[in-house]
């Protein structure tokens, strides 16, 4: 069945738009953090031809991983998302789990301390990074040696901000389009758990109304149609004969009944076609096209739901025979029917149903070539 596209809310091609653009700077700024590791591996050659060029690069190396760590955990602390705020604490269900916000209160403490305290000693900072470069710079120099004192702590400096920074972005963007969706879906997840438990019961009340109704329905479907082996109704002695089209509407009033409970039910879907279907054909007057659509519309949806199963494929060639289809539209689904169940070949051969295919040659091939 052809599948409706869902219409594009307003304002939702500019949210894409912007995730698009985030999704384009992430491989950029990753890009840039591997160029910063070459620009150490670029500065260790300068001591090429001594032994301490390894030491060098990889002190370089640790360094800028530690910087571009540090930023990354910066980044995530500063866009690590946050649940909303319920309403009113009546319309939490005092039995439900509720999300573990430790993580989220943490990255807000740390936010908030961060950002008083860098504004606070915000004349001090300079010096401080200054410092730090000062305290790492041995490592990027020949040990022994005053040379290159200066230059190592400036590429020091300018190493510590450069991966520093990029690692801030990576990681606020990353949070941003990996941690933030994959914790909503859990949320969605589990409040349609929630929906289902709550639900569970009313379907679980339900059951034996729902068995009722398609035991109804099946002894109220015409014998023609596949499946339907219950014999018909017979008035005892002194009582009233059953009304055939009352039961027949009291049998779609349950099913239907049922489907507003799970609409996901194949079989349901299936019974219902069935009354409809007998509901359209009550003698031998022209059908009501009207419920022979629908009831071609509901076996559709149990073709969809019931997989491998004959019955419904059976039964859609025969709705669609009876509604004056084309041959080449009815055959490949009475063939899929008698392909799974191969008795169904000599039902197909008497089904008053599908006697406007006796005639064609496309359906004598398929009943001389079936099993």
């Amino acid at each position: 069945m052809p599948v409706a596209e869902t219409p594009e809310l307003p304002g939702a091609s500019k949210d894409k738009s912007d995730l698009r653009d985030e999704h384009n700077m992430l491989p950029k700024l990753q890009g840039a953090a591997g160029f910063g590791f070459v620009l150490v591996i670029l500065y260790s050659l300068q001591f090429y031809g001594t032994w301490q060029i390894a030491r060098i690069a990889a002190v370089g190396i640790v360094i800028g991983g530690a910087a571009l760590l540090l930023g990354f955990l910066l980044g995530f602390v500063f866009c690590y998302p946050r649940a909303a705020k319920r309403l009113t604490e009546s319309s939490s269900d005092p039995n439900s789990v509720e999300d573990n916000s430790n993580l989220a209160d943490i990255s807000d403490w740390l936010t908030k301390i961060i950002v008083g305290v860098g504004l606070v000693e915000l004349s001090k900072i300079p010096h401080a990074i200054w410092l730090l470069a000062g305290a790492l710079t041995p490592g990027l120099r020949p040990t022994g040696s005053d040379a290159y004192f200066e230059s190592s702590r400036t590429f020091c400096l300018g190493l510590l901000l450069f991966l520093s920074t990029v690692g801030f972005l990576i990681g606020y963007i990353w949070t941003r389009l990996s941690m933030q969706p994959a914790i909503e879906r859990l949320r969605r997840e589990a409040r349609a758990t929630k929906f289902d438990l709550a639900a569970s019961d009313k379907r679980e009340n339900a059951a034996d109304q729902m068995r009722a109704a398609l035991e109804k329905a099946r002894d109220q479907s015409s014998a023609s149609d596949t499946g339907s082996a219950a014999p018909k109704a017979v008035a005892k002695p002194g009582l009233a004969a059953p009304d055939p089209k009352a039961s027949l509407e009291a049998g779609l009033q349950d099913i239907e009944s049922s489907l507003a409970l799970n609409p996901h039910n194949g079989r349901s879907w299936f019974e219902k076609a069935r009354i409809l279907k007998r509901l359209a054909l009550p003698d031998a007057t022209a059908p009501n096209q009207a419920l022979l659509n629908e009831a071609l519309r509901c076996v559709t949806e149990a073709v969809r739901l019931l997989p491998g199963h004959a019955a419904p494929l059976y039964n859609m060639a025969c709705y669609m025979a009876l509604l004056g289809k084309s041959p080449s539209e009815i055959l490949p689904f009475l063939e899929a029917a008698i392909k799974i169940e191969s008795t169904l070949k000599i039902e197909a051969e008497t089904d008053s149903d599908l006697k406007s295919l006796r005639d064609d040659p496309q359906f004598k091939t398929l009943m001389e070539s079936a099993p």
